[in-house]
């Protein structure tokens, strides 16, 4: 009897392990619950890369049944080849280099500076069609360049083109935009990409409305939201660890980016210190942080409180979460309504206090109370952190907060087989 051919995907990925972060983590568990459905899934991405996050531990689980690494013309693959051939070191160079100089560069591409990779990605593609039969092309975006490679490999195999959104594109008003024309242009590649898209997954329940809003309510019924979740795996056999030493941890975990600041969070801490001297605290700093945090750390009065850790694997960090009291989750104001850290999943899921420097109307700031998290404020406005800071430090009951199972990673992955199957007719 003939074995049934298992359903095939074939995913562009630019972010992908070895890298480490929310926007390699989001691929990553993609592929490993697709794969436990039967999904055989393709990756094609980049090449070794100069980035902010290394973690070897997550190509392990991806499970993707192959992976083709193609070279690129982007400044990123490019910084790491000069590291190869003149023994630069690039890495310190990335991050020494201030973020508004970085988005001037960015600036200086058409679509996005991921741009060189589109040619690589569409060689790729070409070759992959020519040795398998897809039941699907789907690109996770950004970069969103990125785009125009699968919607070509997607229109030349007649197959269905699932376009994924981590963030927003041309609706991003964090992001440094075009001006005028160009960014009409942009608009219209968007608005291209989305047409042609069978299925497009978002990040937020936000971003799916703000999509049919600028390009038509035709979008509606064929986007689902895609929340990146966490996984249970990750806290299976986790548990706290720490010796408790009369200290209240507070830990940030992850990425952060030199346009926000933290200085109304320090000297919140200041003024929370001032007023209770007998409370002690020790803020951790997990991850690789660029020239302007580690400044205004420096430039605090608490600064001995303060320590950096570099970057650690998944399950360090999700120790981490485990052993502090409570966790700095920072996405911002009104310009940020529509963004969901990856990170607040794993928070939620820790069930540490979380002070959250979020917008009150965000869809972040609606999670969080549903689960119970009420220490939320504006990112700029020291007298509010400092009140929020004084909420949970007299607050040592963790179990109050509940753990929203809808976001799980194998939750998610099965409502997206279950979209693809019937997308597909499979």
């Amino acid at each position: 009897m003939p074995t049934e051919k298992p359903s095939r995907l074939l995913l562009f990925a630019y972010f992908y392990p070895p890298l480490g972060g929310p926007a390699v983590q989001r691929p990553c568990k993609m592929v490993k619950y697709l794969s436990q459905l039967g999904w055989q899934v393709d990756v094609i991405t980049a090449k070794e890369i100069v980035y902010h996050s290394k973690d070897e531990t997550l190509l392990s689980e991806c499970r993707a049944h192959k992976i083709t690494r193609t070279a690129s013309l982007d400044p990123m693959y490019l910084m790491n080849k000069l590291k190869n051939f003149l023994g630069i070191d690039t890495q310190k160079l990335y991050f020494n280099t201030r973020s508004d100089h970085k988005r001037k560069i960015k600036q200086l591409f058409p679509v996005d500076d991921k741009i060189g990779w589109v040619p690589f990605a569409i060689r790729a593609g070409k070759q992959a069609l020519l040795t398998n039969r897809y039941n699907a092309v789907m690109v996770t975006c950004g970069p969103f360049s990125s785009a125009l490679a699968a919607r070509y490999i997607a229109r030349k195999g007649k197959i269905p083109f699932i376009l994924d959104y981590r963030d927003h594109w041309t609706l991003s008003n964090i992001a440094v935009q075009p001006k005028g024309i160009f960014f009409r242009l942009l608009q219209f590649i968007e608005k291209k990409c989305l047409d042609s898209a069978d299925l497009v997954l978002t990040a937020t329940e936000c971003m799916k409305q703000d999509l049919a809003n600028h390009f038509g309510s035709n979008i509606i019924s064929k986007t689902m939201p895609f929340f990146n979740g966490w996984d249970e795996a990750d806290f299976v056999n986790m548990s706290r660890q720490r010796k408790e030493d009369g200290k209240i941890r507070i830990s940030y975990i992850g990425a952060f980016y030199g346009q926000r600041s933290l200085t109304p969070l320090f000297n919140a801490l200041v003024q929370f210190r001032e007023k209770y001297p007998e409370r002690d605290f020790e803020f951790l700093f997990v991850g690789n942080f660029y020239p302007e945090t580690h400044l205004e750390a420096e430039q605090s009065s608490i600064r001995n409180k303060i320590t950096f850790i570099p970057q650690q694997p998944h399950a360090q960090a999700i120790q981490i979460m485990l052993d502090s009291d409570i966790l700095i989750l920072v996405i911002g104001g009104e310009e940020y309504k529509w963004v969901l850290s990856g990170k607040l999943f794993e928070y939620l899921r820790s069930q540490r206090h979380i002070l959250a420097m979020v917008h009150p109307d965000s869809e972040a700031a609606k999670i969080l109370n549903d689960c119970g998290h009420s220490a939320i404020c504006p990112i700029d406005d020291t007298e509010a952190i400092r009140r929020c800071f004084e909420q949970l430090f007299s607050n040592d009951n963790y179990n109050q907060y509940k753990i929203p199972g809808q976001f799980e990673r194998s939750t998610q992955v099965k409502n997206l087989h279950d979209k693809l199957n019937s997308l597909c007719n499979i």
